[in-house]
């Protein structure tokens, strides 16, 4: 009875342990063929497009402005708007990684003092705990704040993006984003050799880099 336990036990956990693996394997496999997929469409169309510095679409963090880029310039060329949601979104993002290591500092911070009063005086750990977590939720607005605020200007940009590649099924990409966002990448990826909805182009491309440029300007 007791060996037939062990082995039943030892196949559980076996079996537990192997789907861990394979869920935790497919899970990363999947983040990095959308990260890929994502990257790869964006510097395909900043490159064609004469954005400068398309080899930024690979980078963390940064590749945000590439986007930014493709939907300033698409803004300049078809409507003749002069726009900075590059600026912007970086700025954001930046802020939003700040925001987020800070956070991540309170909390621990919180937990560490709330421990070490604790082991003095309970109204020393409760004073020291609602210090704590008052700061947290302070910057947890913050951060909520930003979060919202830069994922609105992404949908912007990916739309501008979708309408300069894709106008007649540009909400339809947008809304797959908005509600499923792990399309983003696939439908970036499938339009990064179309520009069906930018002018066409001439024998001096308008894509040409210049300081006139207003997509470019850093």
């Amino acid at each position: 009875m007791s060996i037939s336990y062990d082995v039943s036990n030892g196949l559980f956990s076996f079996l537990s342990y192997f789907v861990y693996g394979i869920s935790s394997f497919t899970g990363v496999a999947a983040a990095v063929t959308c990260y890929i997929l994502w990257a790869l469409g964006i510097y395909t169309v900043a490159k064609r497009r004469g954005i400068r510095n398309p080899w930024m679409a690979w980078v963390p963090v940064v590749r945000i402005w590439l986007l930014g880029c493709i939907s300033d310039q698409y803004q300049y060329v078809v409507h003749g708007k002069v726009k900075s949601k590059r600026k912007i979104l970086i700025g954001l993002t930046i802020a939003k990684f700040i925001l987020g290591c800070a956070a991540f500092a309170a909390t621990i911070g919180t937990i560490i003092s709330g421990i070490g009063g604790a082991m003095y005086d309970s109204e020393v750990f409760l004073a020291t705990l609602l210090r704590g977590l008052l700061g947290v939720g302070g910057i947890g607005i913050l951060l909520a704040i930003v979060s919202v605020t830069q994922a609105v200007i992404r949908f912007m940009a990916l739309y501008d993006l979708y309408a300069s590649s894709c106008p007649q099924y540009d909400v339809l990409f947008l809304l797959l984003n908005i509600f499923f966002s792990a399309t983003t990448a696939f439908t970036i990826f499938f339009n990064r050799n179309r520009d069906e909805g930018m002018p066409p182009r001439r024998e001096e491309p308008v894509y040409h880099r210049t300081a006139e440029e207003p997509w470019n300007n850093q």
